[in-house]
């Protein structure tokens, strides 16, 4: 249970300093200060499940891990995300004749 939590918990924490980012373009955020303060009570929680599951210095790198490969990962799929937009976008534009 616990290894499930803190690798749930670390992409989410991941995923809230992303949303709070000003480069992200995924959505709108009215305020990022917030996602940012819950992205760092995410990731403290997640490193205490970590430590539960696997011990201090074991979890802290698990968790780590698994927060780093999120944050790698969601600059990735913003631009995949915005290219599959733009491509639908264009697709409804393009009117035919006949």
């Amino acid at each position: 249970m616990w290894g499930a939590l803190y690798l749930v918990l670390a992409l989410a924490a991941a995923g809230a300093f992303y949303l709070g980012s000003p480069h992200q373009r995924l959505r709108g955020v009215r305020r990022p200060r917030r996602l940012r303060r819950a992205g760092w009570l995410l990731l403290v929680l997640a490193w205490a499940a970590a430590w539960r599951a696997l011990g201090f210095w074991g979890g802290g790198f698990a968790m780590l891990t698994a927060f780093m490969l999120a944050a790698v990962a969601l600059p990735y799929a913003d631009v995949w995300y915005g290219a599959w937009k733009s491509e639908r976008k264009a697709r409804k534009e393009i009117r035919h004749v006949g």
